[in-house]
């Protein structure tokens, strides 16, 4: 297992790293509207902040030679349901997402 940093993604907290491979398989954590330029939240809407979360899980992959084509699962966690369709619009992760699940 190798664990992969990027400079151009925040830096992780605690014991969490940006993203493991193992086995050719690339997982990244979870990530925040957190800017990688100054450490912190961004606040704004659901739409910015989906912008800036898959703009940190882009730089993460990018350090391992891949992009958002190459993903094929995400998890969502939103504070209000309604937040769904502001989330789903900028989340520009190329089509076909194989799997997508989402939780309030």
């Amino acid at each position: 297992m190798r664990v992969i940093r990027s400079e151009h993604a925040p830096k992780p907290s605690g014991a969490y790293v940006q993203a493991v491979d193992s086995f050719g398989f690339v997982f990244c954590s979870g990530q925040l509207a957190v800017s990688a330029d100054t450490g912190e939240f961004l606040g704004g809407d659901a739409r910015e902040q989906t912008r800036q979360a898959i703009a940190n899980i882009s730089a993460t992959l990018s350090a391992t030679g891949l992009d958002l084509v190459h993903v094929v699962r995400t998890s969502v966690y939103l504070t209000d349901m309604r937040n769904l369709d502001d989330m789903v619009r900028p989340a520009a992760i190329p089509r076909p997402v194989a799997n997508r699940s989402v939780w309030s």
